[in-house]
């Protein structure tokens, strides 16, 4: 029997916010991000935003996460890919939601794709890079040096905590519930005499 919970809030664990530039319509795009040293983190959801300064966040389609680049296409995008650790599950609020959380790798780069186009925010310059496609049918291609806006929303996974608890701990746990009703029994029938 497996008791779980999770204690941790919810947090950003990266983003960029610093664009000041808005796409044009028809594009698709991916965004590589680094996690923080740390510990493991457990992503539950990722968007873009739709303006500047960063506020109103953006998510369409689905998204999908990789451990390497993806040098395909946006209809290629499958559940089937090489290196594809998690692909969305819904969309809600302008996010897209990860259920199960997906773990990432403290001080390790991740690289999310969009399937669907829309216009977001972000920089040709000054960010880390990004990647877009001109079409369903073009590859994504990188633009080294900008970014878009973007977050990524998670917990710590120490903050997660799995409890076994197997037979011998269930059966001191019974014998403990049943010393217990004894001796509470013995009391009471004491205290009718």
């Amino acid at each position: 029997m497996l008791l779980a919970g999770t204690l941790g809030a919810q947090t950003t664990i990266v983003e960029y916010t610093a664009g000041t530039a808005t796409s044009g319509a028809g594009f698709f795009f991916g965004q590589p991000f680094t996690v923080p040293a740390g510990g493991i983190r457990l992503m539950t959801a990722f968007h873009y935003f739709t303006n500047f300064p960063a506020t109103t966040p953006a998510a369409v389609g689905k998204l999908y996460i990789f451990t390497a680049p993806y040098a395909g296409t946006p209809n290629g995008l499958n559940s089937a890919l090489p290196n594809l650790i998690g692909v969305s599950s819904s969309v809600s609020g302008g996010q897209f939601l990860f259920s199960p959380a997906v773990p990432l790798n403290p001080s390790t780069t991740y690289h999310v794709y969009g399937d669907t186009s829309y216009i977001i925010t972000g920089s040709n310059f000054g960010g880390v890079a990004f990647y877009s496609a001109t079409s369903a049918t073009s590859a994504f291609f990188p633009f080294p040096g900008g970014a878009t806006n973007f977050r990524v929303i998670g917990s710590n996974a120490a903050a997660t905590a799995t409890v076994p608890i197997g037979m011998p701990a269930l059966m001191s746990l019974s014998l403990l519930l049943a010393a217990s009703a004894s001796l509470l029994m013995r009391r009471q029938h004491r205290a009718s005499i």
